[in-house]
């Protein structure tokens, strides 16, 4: 319970109170049924923000020994502390809830109070007591059919997982969430579980998807959501746009203030704050300085008050990148400084890794050279931890179980829609047919079976063509099976294999090459100063170089030899058959064909370089998927270490430095 509670002098003040409380109630009397009632409808009627009402409610509660009225006031005093922006203050209340949920068997009740608790403890920073609140209300709302209610707490429960770098339980949480929400008649807070997706695919660095993804959960608000959904979209997409820079800034901003009046209209104080650090950062990309600080300030005046810890952290890290941007360095190393080590309190790993990769970039530009190498290792370690091999694996394959369930989602919604057309059409055609058979059978028996004949030739005629028809369309869903198949190993933007198809191919390559006797090679490659294309040249140039790095990777490319992208600007390369002797010499071709690439922007003209870690499988004793990329990871942080564009081979001496592109930024 240390850290959620307010200091010590107020535990006191509080303490006294309840004894004063608790003496001055002993010798009072349960009030009369219509002062209780009374005391009830002031509670309706009171300012949403006021507890004092509840608080009244409570301690005549308490003396009518009405637990189930004790517990509505609990729950109101509660909610109206919250929304006062004093989440802290409400935690014992949400705890006395839930015990007195757990007395009176309402599975409901108790499932609603750690709902709550748990939102304070996001709040204040403290996703491990978050988790283990929503898990034990997704216990109790098993006991209680209220599909939307379990929904929102698979929701709540995905986002933790994404503060932690959990990607894959995050993943499986939204998908829940998503189909919980689908089942309902009608669909509610879909929005929702498609922001979720939203924010899930950005912080894999999919950005073409998260970006549909976003478009699709503000639509989808706007059509059905209620206030606080669309302010939850215009805000998440607001934010995705500001990682932009002044190239969405202008949307950014005019999305966020939407929000704004939204937030400003319910009230939630730390949703506003949210809202505030979007503008300023909007308006920071726009050039407004003082408009930008200004929103931050207002921003951390709304986390101090709620004691909304995880925002005080994103407040403190926006503004020192605004003053890393301004040149005001001290001023930018202090916030950052202070954002690492709330987000380290929070154990928010996704947020930890830019955090360093800024610092890498802040102690570049203060000429500290150890601090930024250290920061850039940090950095590399953790991005590495968040999107490594074994995660990205299982998250790829969880990935494409769910692109293939949405399509059969939207292929079961057309064929339903094709039968109820069709049992239409039918029973149109049998209303006919009856009016035809009833106006033949006044003609003559003779007449009726005649035409029952030529009804049932009919009925054939239309059941042959209805076959014919099923067998077109079995034909062109096996070529949509098939092209869908080629999109889920195929990387979209370089068109090489995919990370999860590219790690499929090496893990069979290895289990079979003491058999063929062949002697592969794995080489990882790493463009040097991507980030510098991204931030100099904006991600459509980034994207541009990408495409052309893997084009000159699969230009040389042997028989047998593969290409993967393994996510952002690093390659896997398996060369099925080189020598031992020649693998070196195979590297630098390789890293001579990336570095005569030549890119030219509408600003500049853009040359690229490459480091290269290479490893024979052949040196490793007991060769491994894991194993093999461990080794050639290392080759290639030497090869960073050494100076970059270079070619590093597992147990040879390094190689002499590559050619030089002339930039001297860090990447």
């Amino acid at each position: 319970m240390s850290g959620r509670r307010p200091g010590v002098v107020a535990r006191c003040r509080t303490l006294a109170a309840c004894v004063v409380a608790t003496a001055a109630a002993s010798e009072a009397a349960c009030p009369p049924a219509d002062e209780r009632d009374a005391i009830v409808a002031e509670t309706a009627a009171a300012d949403p923000r006021d507890p004092a009402p509840w608080t009244r409610r409570l301690e005549v509660a308490r003396l009518c020994a009405d637990l189930r009225d004790e517990a509505a006031a609990r729950q109101g005093r509660a909610e109206a502390t919250m929304r006062a922006g004093r989440g802290l203050e409400a935690i014992d209340d949400l705890e006395a809830l839930a015990a007195s949920a757990r007395r009176l068997a309402d599975p409901a009740l108790e499932a609603t109070a750690r709902e709550r608790l748990a939102r304070v403890h996001v709040a204040g920073g403290r996703p491990t007591e978050a988790r283990t609140e929503l898990l034990a209300a997704l216990t109790a709302r098993a006991t209680v059919d209220d599909p939307l209610a379990t929904a929102r707490i698979h929701s709540e429960l995905a986002r933790i997982a994404r503060r932690t770098g959990d990607y894959v339980e995050a993943l499986r949480h939204e998908q829940r969430a998503l189909s919980l929400r689908r089942q309902l008649d009608p669909p509610r807070e879909v929005s929702t579980s498609l922001l979720g997706l939203a924010v899930l695919y950005e912080q894999i660095e999919r950005f073409g998807e998260s970006r549909r993804h976003y478009e699709e959960a503000l639509a989808e608000a706007e059509r059905n959501g209620s206030p606080g959904e669309r302010s939850a979209a215009l805000l998440g997409f607001a934010g995705f746009l500001n990682d932009f820079g002044h190239t969405e800034a202008a949307r950014a901003l005019a999305l966020a203030q939407r929000a704004l009046e939204l937030e400003r209209a319910l009230g939630d104080g730390v949703a506003t704050g949210s809202v505030e650090l979007q503008v300023g950062r909007a308006l920071g990309a726009l050039g407004d300085d003082a408009g930008a600080m200004a929103a931050f300030a207002r921003a951390e005046a709304i986390a101090d008050r709620a004691g909304a810890r995880a925002l005080a952290a994103h407040v403190a890290y926006r503004r020192g990148e605004r003053h890393l941007a301004a040149g005001r360095l001290d001023s930018a190393l202090a916030d950052i400084e202070a954002a690492r080590r709330l987000y380290e309190a929070q154990d928010n790993h996704h947020r930890l890794a830019k955090v360093h990769g800024t610092l890498e970039r802040l102690h570049t530009a203060r000429g500290d050279a150890l601090a930024a190498a250290l920061s850039g290792r940090e950095h590399f370690r953790l991005r590495n931890a968040l999107l490594g091999a074994d995660a990205s694996g299982k998250f790829g394959e969880i990935l494409s179980n769910f692109a293939l369930g949405e399509a059969r989602h939207r292929t079961e919604i057309a064929e339903r829609e094709r039968e109820l057309e069709a049992l239409r059409a039918q029973r149109e055609r049998e209303r006919v047919r009856l009016a035809l058979w009833l106006v033949a059978a006044l003609l003559s028996v003779l007449l009726v079976l005649a035409w029952r004949h030529l009804g049932t030739r009919r009925l054939m005629a239309m059941l042959r063509a209805n076959q014919r028809a099923l067998e077109r369309a079995h034909g062109e869903l096996a070529l949509r099976s098939e092209a869908l198949w080629r999109v889920s190993i195929t990387d979209s933007l370089t068109g090489l294999a995919s990370r999860a198809h590219g790690l499929d191919r090496l893990r069979a390559m290895l289990g079979d090459h003491a058999e063929t006797g062949r002697s592969p090679a794995v080489l990882v490659v790493d463009l040097d100063h991507f980030k510098q294309i991204n931030d100099r040249h904006g991600h459509l140039v980034g994207d541009e170089a990408l495409r052309l790095a893997a084009a000159a990777i699969g230009a040389g490319l042997a028989s047998g030899d593969f290409a993967a992208r393994l996510g952002g600007e690093e390659f896997l390369v398996v060369l099925a058959d080189v020598g031992r002797g020649d693998l070196a010499f195979q590297a630098e071709l390789l890293r001579r064909r990336i570095e005569q690439v030549e890119l030219r922007s509408d600003t500049a003209v853009v040359h690229l370089s490459a480091s290269i870690g290479a490893c024979w499988v052949r040196d490793l004793p007991d060769p491994t998927v894991t194993g093999v990329l461990r080794v050639a990871d290392a080759a290639l942080y030497e090869a960073k270490h050494a100076g970059r564009n270079r070619v590093v081979v597992h147990g040879a001496r390094p190689a002499t430095d590559g050619a030089r592109s002339g930039r001297t930024d860090g990447s």
